[in-house]
């Protein structure tokens, strides 16, 4: 999120870097966890706020390229709350389905493999990733 409030104060606002931010949280759902998204979320309404006020009083740092108005501040936080709500809930649900297989990610791939090269028999327990071995703080 500071890269893409950096590429956004550095083109003076140019509206089309804006969308990195969309794009940018879109990509932390990756983690399974709302917290990183939740986080970035914060983050990218706090320069924005900030921005919009020091460009208000300094026309140089820009958060948009022309003098708009807080609310259109409003009307991209709600595009961010929006998109982070979505995020939030694919995160959980991730999350949860993750924790149901009981197995890594990297464990039921291999296992995969061997079933589709006809080893039938291929074990796929539990790993160190799993949530027995190292359970999640936030539950």
């Amino acid at each position: 999120m500071v890269l893409s409030a950096l590429m956004i104060h550095q083109s003076r606002g140019m509206v089309e870097l804006h969308f990195g931010v969309f794009v940018l949280l879109a990509f932390l759902v990756y983690y399974r966890d709302w917290v990183p998204v939740v986080a970035a979320a914060g983050t990218i309404a706090v320069q924005h706020l900030g921005f919009d006020i020091m460009q208000r009083a300094a026309p140089r740092c820009g958060v948009f390229s022309e003098n708009t108005g807080f609310h259109i501040v409003l009307v991209h936080a709600g595009y961010v709350v929006f998109e982070t709500a979505v995020l939030v809930l694919l995160t959980l649900r991730l999350k949860k389905e993750a924790d149901a297989i009981g197995a890594a990610p990297e464990t039921l791939s291999a296992a995969a493999d061997l079933i589709a090269r006809g080893e039938l028999d291929t074990p796929c327990a539990p790993t160190p990733c799993s949530r027995a071995a190292w359970p999640h703080r936030w539950n």
